[in-house]
């Protein structure tokens, strides 16, 4: 049986300013082609199940366009990217349940974040669609990239309720997002997802 996890959310922002995402290419037609390549290495010195020191490894890739810029679609945007997850961790040593590490995951090369987005009513009003990541857009704050935990992303009551764990990293989920942004100070929005990213009724 398809299961589906619904979220709400209103936000009051403390700050206006916006997070850009760095690019390794962009041109003045509104293509942005994308790569990022994060490495760590963590130790275990004492404690847990056994002592060790692991490695994450994560290279993301893809392009985003405007496409209202680049061939005349006015208010359409998309993304099509990927990832790179590899080595291996200090999960496994500690004995964590929430993840000691926020790129610790099933290590492969998969199509990642990708969606077409539409916007209308003077683009206070935004539709996305595709492949999506709810912690980006519902859990996630600028205050917590400091931090290396995993819940600091896709906190434990909402990833412990869920099939899977839900829509987060490092697995999107089929879903759509409407945004409605009607001025500077404040924004509410709306997503609905698969609820089970790995389509298995028995979990992974």
């Amino acid at each position: 049986m398809k299961t589906a996890l619904i979220i709400l959310a209103g936000v009051l922002p403390l700050s206006l300013a916006t997070a850009g995402e760095f690019t390794t290419f962009k041109n003045d037609h509104g293509i942005d082609l994308f790569f990022d390549y994060t490495g760590e290495v963590l130790s275990n010195v004492s404690g847990g199940d056994h002592t060790g020191t692991g490695y994450n490894g994560l290279a993301s890739f893809g392009v985003e366009a405007d496409l209202g810029q680049a061939i005349g679609w006015k208010g359409v945007k998309m993304r099509l990217s990927g990832m790179d997850l590899h080595g291996s961790g200090i999960g496994s040593r500690v004995g964590d349940m929430m993840g000691v590490s926020n790129m610790e995951g099933y290590g492969s090369v998969r199509l990642y974040e990708s969606w077409v987005e539409k916007s209308f009513a003077g683009e206070s009003l935004s539709l996305r669609a595709g492949l999506l990541l709810a912690d980006e857009e519902f859990s996630m704050l600028d205050t917590t990239g400091p931090f290396l935990n995993s819940t600091f992303g896709w906190p434990e009551f909402i990833s412990m309720n869920t099939v899977n764990t839900g829509p987060a990293f490092c697995i999107p989920a089929l879903g759509a997002r409407l945004l409605w942004a009607p001025n500077e100070t404040w924004y509410g929005q709306v997503g609905v997802y698969d609820g089970d990213t790995f389509d298995s009724s028995a979990g992974d």
